[in-house]
């Protein structure tokens, strides 16, 4: 059976890694658009073919109050702004799985305080714009 190298996911957000200040988790999905149709007189059976894919991004940032350390982080991030992303799911070791491109940030959610613990998390929701430069759903890799 397949095993992860590493449970620290790799996060670029415009050059700055922003790894070590997320929750853990992150869900990554890839899809298609359908089309559907016949193709003929006397068709029966509808006819589907793939459209535009789409690729979105939802993941969760945390930092701890009692520090400023990933305070600038949030400057990163606006609703509407596009950023260059790098996304590994294995950490950033060759040969394991990459997504690189622009991510349009479509929201921002947060920050949401636990009041008897001192992190404050943020959930950002990005989706991919136009091509990747690199895509793991298509065998992109570190290098």
């Amino acid at each position: 059976m397949a095993q992860y190298e590493s449970n620290n996911a790799y996060l670029e957000i415009d050059g700055t890694d922003v790894s070590g200040y997320w929750t853990g988790t992150a869900d990554a999905e890839q899809s298609a658009d359908i089309k559907e149709g016949n193709y003929g007189a006397g068709q029966e059976y509808v006819r589907r073919v793939g459209g535009l894919i789409d690729t979105t991004i939802s993941f969760s940032i945390i930092y701890d109050t009692e520090t400023t350390a990933k305070a600038e982080s949030f400057n990163l991030f606006r609703t509407g702004q596009i950023v260059d992303m790098v996304y590994g799911p294995e950490g950033q070791i060759a040969g394991k799985p990459r997504h690189a491109g622009k991510f349009y940030i479509d929201s921002l959610t947060g920050p949401s305080v636990d009041q008897e613990k001192a992190p404050v998390m943020v959930e950002i929701s990005l989706s991919q714009q136009d091509e990747p430069t690199d895509d793991m759903y298509n065998g992109g890799v570190f290098v």
